[in-house]
């Protein structure tokens, strides 16, 4: 919360590469650009975070393009939805301001296979 209060307008970039790769991490297309995802042993303290959260994942299984994953919900056991964003586009987020938005198309299944 401290660094919340101090840094005011900012976002929470977590590195979610690791629980990806080993499976920890794991993602299902929904809906409408919507992610569903479980996470085994998330970090508790994500879920006290008030100011937007991501998950960098890197490059997303074989479509090749570096993700991060916006997370909407997150709930105790590990269970949430969230959006997948590009790298291009949170920068361009970052630096111009412009309002953030999902990836024009939902990944399909496949993409998610390692």
């Amino acid at each position: 919360m401290g660094r919340e209060l101090d840094h005011g307008h900012m976002v929470w970039i977590w590195d979610g590469r690791s629980a990806y790769a080993t499976d920890a991490l794991s993602l299902t297309v929904f809906a409408d650009g919507i992610m569903s995802f479980r996470w085994k042993n998330q970090r508790r303290n994500l879920r006290t975070c008030r100011r937007p959260c991501f998950l960098n994942l890197w490059t997303l299984g074989e479509s090749g393009n570096r993700m991060l994953l916006k997370i909407d919900i997150l709930n105790e056991d590990g269970t949430g939805t969230g959006q997948l964003v590009t790298h291009d586009i949170m920068r361009l987020w970052i630096v111009s301001g412009l309002p953030r938005r999902p990836s024009p198309s939902s990944p399909k299944a496949a993409a998610f296979r390692r």
